[in-house]
């Protein structure tokens, strides 16, 4: 098993997919110093978002509190899902499509543990490339705003942050499924798009009156990625975090089923 992953590991630092992942997120590091203030996905009083990813949005520039940096450092991670998104589908498939796979079928290695090195690897790097993401977003915004955060404070941001990327892993979960049912790359990027725009246009509709929404939409929300990246990256946790095991294990169920659709599924 440990061969397969360092199999995998191999194959993905050789590729150039690893040079992408990281051009994206140094651009979106230049973006941020070029943009300053932003707000997607947001809704709130008019003056300060409630909900969604605000970066640079201080109250004071003179005195920033360590809520403000900890928003910013997290808002920049608004679209980072979507590259997450490529990286998988494509690092997922690429095998398949191409039939290279069949060599290492052919030489007797089981087909679930194809499927499990691959989908792990995938989440691994995903959720430690999204940590680092914020991480230094989080270095850039105490140099620009002086701010000093205290050791707890930062465990506060990481657990901030972890949450959000076990909602990325769930999320990459979902689609490794799609791309087992549906097998082309364009369809599952479309789909998972969709998913998770129209959860964001939804939620923003119903956000300041949830307790009155019908139960299907209610569902459709919670079971959506951005009603908890909305939150979280709003530094919100209070009655959002209880719905989280949910959510992820809604993921890793898709997950499994999954690698049993992989292992009874003919490999052309």
């Amino acid at each position: 098993m440990i061969n397969h992953f360092k199999a995998e590991f191999y194959k993905l630092f050789r590729s150039k997919i690893m040079i992408a992942i990281l051009g994206v997120c140094v651009a979106l590091v230049m973006v941020s110093f070029a943009l300053g203030d932003m707000t997607f996905f947001g809704a709130g009083d008019g003056t300060e978002s409630v909900i969604g990813f605000q970066a640079k949005c201080y109250l004071s520039s003179e005195m920033p509190t360590f809520q403000t940096v900890a928003r910013s450092s997290l808002a920049y991670t608004a679209f980072f899902w979507i590259v997450c998104l490529v990286f998988a589908t494509i690092f997922f498939t690429k095998e398949y499509n191409t039939g290279t796979i069949k060599l290492s079928v052919a030489y007797g290695t089981k087909r679930t543990i194809l499927y499990y090195t691959k989908a792990i690897t995938i989440l691994a790097v995903s959720l430690i490339t999204y940590l680092i993401f914020v991480a230094a977003f989080f270095v850039i915004e105490i140099i620009q705003s002086g701010y000093i955060p205290s050791a707890s404070e930062a465990l506060t941001l990481f657990g901030w942050a972890l949450a959000c990327g076990i909602v990325l892993l769930a999320f990459e979960s979902i689609s490794i499924f799609l791309c087992v049912i549906i097998q082309n790359i364009g369809v599952v990027t479309g789909i998972c798009c969709l998913y998770v725009f129209s959860g964001a246009s939804v939620y923003l509709m119903l956000w300041s009156n949830m307790d009155a929404a019908s139960i299907p939409l209610k569902i459709f929300v919670y079971g959506n990625p951005m009603y908890y990246w909305m939150n979280f990256c709003s530094c919100r946790t209070m009655g959002i975090i209880e719905h989280l095991p949910f959510y992820f294990m809604g993921g890793i169920l898709l997950l499994i089923v999954g690698g049993i659709a992989m292992s009874k599924k003919e490999i052309k």
